[in-house]
């Protein structure tokens, strides 16, 4: 923020998938400053008597005969500290540099009205694959609900946009579609402040081995936050398909924010093991 940086600290911003970083500036940890003076040094006494201002040496005299002030060392330790906690990497992030036609997600949006998923304005979700159980996480003793083949022709769309890792695990076996600031409709519903999660992790109840988004209707953010409270902000534009495995499913809580008109749907994909 401006006005907040500390001596021998840095803003650096990446490109349009940024994070801001502080980093510090090794020059700037340690920096040469003019010692001052000695206290009770007695001022310079005259070269000969006389009293008064007429005897003794020059100011010209004086400054080209004085020994200079010694040069010492100053640790900013301020900066020291800043650096020491710089943020760590997201590893295990990633968006897929080719988005989904216009026309597949028309079509999304469409089959989404036409099955009339979220004609109950209590619906916030639709879990397909594995069900959701009461209290928190996936079952995996419930009775399988089929993935509806919309849902699979998707996948099967962005599934060369995925890292490799991601396609070599195998198809996922949860399938959740979620509405955000819509109405039955799909019309624009900005007082649905409920749709939107708070900071959460995907692996808190179950051991989720890869989580893939795809990201429909309009842009929004992605917050990613850690226990040492470091924080990756990540913009996900219409259309994008996104990926987190590893340290990003397991070290970091994360939360959508930004989200725009005319709202958003989001199909979230997971491979669930345990």
């Amino acid at each position: 923020r401006a006005g907040c940086v500390p001596d021998g600290a840095s803003w650096r911003r990446g490109g349009p998938m940024s994070v801001i970083d502080l980093t510090d500036d090794a020059a700037a940890a340690e920096e040469e400053v003019d010692a001052p003076p000695p206290l009770h040094e007695p001022p310079a006494m005259a070269a000969s008597g006389g009293g008064g201002c007429g005897g003794g040496l020059s100011g010209g005299e004086e400054a080209e005969g004085a020994e200079q002030p010694k040069k010492r060392p100053r640790v900013n330790a301020l900066a020291l500290l800043m650096g020491a906690a710089r943020a760590r990497p997201l590893v295990g992030w990633e968006v897929a540099e080719e988005r989904i036609s216009e026309e597949l997600e028309a079509h999304l949006a469409t089959w989404v009205l036409r099955e009339r998923f979220f004609a109950d304005e209590s619906k916030k979700v639709r879990n397909f694959g594995l069900a959701w159980r009461q209290g928190g996480g996936h079952d995996l003793t419930a009775p399988f609900r089929p993935i509806p083949s919309e849902l699979k022709g998707l996948w099967a769309a962005i599934l060369p946009t995925l890292p490799s890792a991601i396609a070599s695990m195998g198809e996922p076996n949860q399938v959740a579609l979620k509405r955000y600031h819509l109405d039955g409709a799909c019309h624009y519903a900005p007082h649905r402040s409920g749709d939107v999660l708070g900071y959460h992790c995907d692996c808190q109840f179950n051991d989720v081995r890869y989580v893939v988004g795809v990201s429909l209707l309009s842009d929004s953010s992605l917050v990613f936050r850690n226990t040492q409270k470091q924080v990756h902000k990540r913009i996900i534009l219409q259309r994008a398909t996104y990926s987190m495995v590893g340290e990003a499913l397991t070290d970091w809580t994360h939360a959508l924010f930004d989200i725009r008109h005319p709202g958003r749907l989001s199909v979230t994909y997971r491979l669930v093991c345990s």
